[in-house]
């Protein structure tokens, strides 16, 4: 997402409004719009960048690993010194593509869940706990551990 800043650095505007919607910024966004609002206005030399961000993406449940939508709101806050950050002002216009897509990506869950009390796999013959009930034992006790078991009953 390139902006031209031109009219901000000789002092034209006082602001720049942005609405937008970008496609495939993320493979987890798949073809879902990844909407994008906010102003960019300059003080004291700095460029200011306050952006909201609303984006579905697409993740694997990691209980049940059934495919789910995170709906994400982000507000985004950022500034660029016009004098020292050269590297990222270029030709009057800046970048934000990588603001946007580490932003996202920082704000994805660690464990994405599909929900709170999801119930996940069964461990021995994988059936979805959330759909199906299944009739394996719940407690299967490690055969090398089974002394410990009757060392809680009293039976030694």
């Amino acid at each position: 997402m390139i902006i031209n800043i031109s009219h901000l650095i000789k002092g034209n505007n006082d602001k720049i409004d942005i609405k937008t919607q970008m496609y495939h910024l993320l493979p987890e966004s798949k073809d879902d719009p990844i909407e994008v609002g906010g102003i960019l206005y300059v003080e004291d030399n700095v460029l200011k960048v306050d952006l909201q961000v609303k984006v579905q993406v697409h993740l694997v449940c990691s209980r049940c690993i059934e495919e789910f939508i995170c709906p994400l709101n982000l507000h985004l806050q950022e500034s660029y010194n016009l004098v020292e950050d050269q590297g990222i002002l270029q030709n009057e216009t800046i970048d934000l593509t990588e603001l946007l897509r580490e932003n996202i990506l920082l704000n994805l869950p660690i464990k994405p869940l599909c929900t709170e009390n999801c119930n996940g796999l069964c461990a021995e013959c994988g059936t979805n706990l959330n759909i199906l009930s299944c009739k394996c034992k719940e407690e299967q006790v490690d055969p090398r551990l089974s002394v410990l078991k009757n060392l809680l009953n009293g039976d030694e």
